[in-house]
This record gives C-alpha cells, sequence and structure tokens, in this order.
C-alpha cells in the first residue's frame, strides 16, 4: 500500500525500498532487500533483489559512492537536453551508481549486458532521469509553499501505511525510520522529498483532476477483496543477544552464557527494564530499539528461538536460550491470531490508496503531457 506514495517520491527524488526484514535470527543469514531507483534492472531482464542486510553487522545501506564501478556506464558528456537544461554526466553516474549499490543491477550482471541491449539499458535510464527531470522544473515554476504541518501529517500518514503492510506481510519496512535509513538519506531529505511529493500532487490535480476516494468505496473494496486483508499468527517480542561469533571457541560460549545470565537476573529479579538492558547489551542492532523485534510469524526464526517466542505469555521473560547466533534472552511483548483484519483498523489506508490509484492514472496523463510539451533531446552517445 505504500507502493503508489514511494512512486512519487521515486519520480521526484527518491528510490523506495520496499521491504526488508529485521536483524534477529532468522534461519538464513541474510534478508531479501528491495530497492528501485528506474526500471533498469527489469529493462535488463534482471531480478530487483540482492541480500544486503545481514544480521551479524549493523553497516548502513550502500550507499552510490560505495558501489563496484568496474562494467559500469559512464558518461563522459551530458546525456540529454530537457528544455535546454543539461542531464549532466555527473547526474547520470549518480544514478548508474545508486543502481549497482542498491543491488537492483550488480556490477557483475552489468558488465555482461552488450550490444542493443547496453543501449536500451542507457535510454532507460536517461528517460528515467528526464521524467524526473520535467517534473523538477514543473515543480520550480510553479514555487508552491508546502508547510511543515502539510510534511509532518504526510509522514504520518506514510508511517501508518507501512504499520498495515508489515501487519500483513510481516519483514516488511515497520517504520520511516527503516525505510529511510535502508535508503541511505537523511530526515532533511525525506522530508524535501515528501515536499515535492505534494507539489507533485498538486500539479497533477490540477491538470487532471481526480476525487478523494470515500468510506464507502473503501468497504465495498474491502469486502470485495477480503482474502488480501488476512494476518498470520505473529507474536511481538524483544530479545538480548550476546553474539558468538567463532561457533567453535568455547571460550567465547561460556563467556556468552554467563554473560546473559546475569542480564537475565537484571531484567527478572533486579528491577532493570528489558528494553534498558537490551539498549546496553544486546549485540544484536535491534539493541537500538530495546531489543524489539517486532511482530513476526511462524517460520522465520530459527526454530529454538520461534518455539519459545511463541511458547511464552504476553510481558513473559524466557530463561537464557542458546541458538547458532549466541545467547539470547525473550520477552514477549503481544500476540495477534490469524484471521482477518478488522475493516476499522485499515479503513484510512484503503481510503488513501483507492485516492491514490486515481492520482497515479492521472500523474500518467500528466507526464505524458510534459512529455509531449517538452523539447528532449537524448545523447546516448556520450555513454560508454
Amino acid at each position: 500500500m505504500t507502493r503508489s506514495i514511494l512512486l512519487i517520491l521515486a519520480l521526484v527524488m527518491l528510490a523506495p525500498a520496499c521491504k526488508t526484514s529485521p536483524a534477529i535470527p532468522d534461519q538464513t543469514d541474510n534478508k531479501t532487500v528491495s530497492y528501485r531507483s528506474t526500471d533498469a534492472g527489469e529493462e535488463a531482464g534482471e531480478a530487483t533483489d540482492k541480500t544486503t542486510d545481514n544480521p551479524t553487522t549493523d553497516e548502513p545501506a550502500p550507499t552510490p559512492q560505495d558501489a563496484d564501478s568496474s562494467g559500469q556506464l559512464q558518461a563522459t558528456g551530458p546525456v540529454a537536453l530537457v528544455n535546454s537544461q543539461p542531464i549532466t554526466a555527473q547526474e547520470f553516474n549518480d544514478e548508474v551508481a545508486k543502481i549497482m549499490a542498491s543491488g537492483q543491477l550488480p556490477p557483475h550482471v552489468l558488465a555482461q549486458i552488450t550490444g542493443a541491449r547496453r543501449d536500451q539499458l542507457k535510454e532507460r535510464i536517461i528517460s528515467g532521469i528526464v521524467m524526473r527531470k520535467l517534473i523538477e522544473q514543473e515543480i520550480a515554476a510553479n514555487n508552491f509553499t508546502i508547510s511543515d504541518d502539510e510534511i509532518d501529517a504526510r509522514l504520518q500518514q506514510m508511517q501508518a501505511e507501512l504499520e498495515l503492510v508489515s501487519q500483513m506481510n510481516p519483514g516488511a519496512f515497520a517504520s520511516l525510520e527503516e525505510m529511510r535509513k535502508q535508503m541511505g538519506i537523511s530526515t532533511a531529505e525525506l522530508r524535501d522529498s515528501v515536499s515535492q511529493a505534494i507539489a507533485l500532487e498538486r500539479l497533477v490535480q490540477k491538470a487532471h483532476a481526480y476525487s478523494p476516494a470515500t468510506e464507502a468505496e473503501a468497504q465495498t473494496f474491502y469486502d470485495e477483496n477480503k482474502d488480501r486483508f488476512q494476518q498470520p499468527e505473529q507474536v511481538r517480542a524483544r530479545h538480548i543477544l550476546r553474539r558468538v561469533e567463532d561457533s567453535t571457541d568455547q571460550k567465547a560460549w561460556d563467556t556468552a552464557e554467563a554473560e546473559i545470565k546475569a542480564i537475565y537476573k537484571d531484567v527478572t529479579a533486579n528491577g532493570v527494564a528489558f528494553a534498558d538492558a537490551a539498549k546496553e547489551h544486546s549485540d544484536d542492532p535491534s539493541g537500538q530499539r530495546g531489543g524489539d523485534l517486532g511482530f513476526f510469524p511462524r517460520n522465520v526464526m530459527v526454530p529454538e528461538f520461534e518455539k519459545v517466542a511463541f511458547g511464552l505469555s504476553d510481558g513473559e521473560v524466557s530463561k537464557p536460550l542458546k541458538t547458532t547466533f549466541g545467547w539470547h534472552v525473550i520477552k514477549r511483548e503481544s500476540y495477534r491470531a490469524a484471521g482477518p483484519i478488522p475493516f476499522a483498523t485499515i479503513k484510512d489506508q484503503l481510503i488513501a490508496q483507492i485516492t491514490n490509484s486515481r492520482f497515479q492514472q492521472s500523474l500518467e496523463a500528466y507526464i505524458q503531457d510534459l512529455e509531449s510539451k517538452a523539447t528532449i533531446e537524448l545523447k546516448p552517445e556520450n555513454i560508454t
């Protein structure tokens, strides 16, 4: 449901990170992450996912500067003129670096694309930047004033949509903060992008008016698509991990066990808040959130972790638990039974979703208008 909003951001500035998973003891060491900038990877016929979020580290998402340059498309001059405004070589090269850093089009795959397919890829990337440039020019020409209250309201809406997606699809982003970090942007950049998204909506509404959805329409959509609003059985838990890096190091295991037993005593007998202990002692990135793993269903965690988490009562803290990652203590926060999400819970998000769908249609027409009126000259020959 966030796709529509995130597409707006992508057109203006951002590349939407659609999905990630919490860095917790999973059955695999890596998580699947999708990070889209243009449709370049799709045009190349490659998958858009890459395993980037390793629970053994807490590294930020890769930035364009981190991308491997081998096999990279490289612009040596302007790649297009948009209403006489150049798209510089630097803009193109930054876009390519962003695509590679995101995993959408890994360098080794890009290096294998040759001939006509490589020419198509060049034009696809240029076209994406041209579209964004046209929108930026229109926003600048209209000189919109977007208030902080409007930006705050939109951010709250996006947060609510992310929470809903996370509820129906465990492993999806549960917060704007997670999404922002995965995108590799600052809070100021996120707010600026939301401001531009609001401005874009005003432009589209002016050119191709669309009406907001009503509650009745949302109810009809819900009734006709109830199978899409099912949530699996889930628990929400926190944990504290004392990690063991070398599974053959018995001394490390003994040390971790002694440490987790001391932490267990603190949170069960000495009055130390579990979240505070997690922030101070956990070796997992979730420790920064007080050990909060959010809601997760069965068959996500390693079996021994899942068995304990689902077997606890709400508010109960487990005894020290050993997994392949190290020693843990787990606190179960709450439980959700499998079943439909009530309409009242998602009403506002459904109204926004239907409205955004209408916006998408108007947006496509608006972009076609911009392209038909613009003077655009592509210069793919400046790309090697």
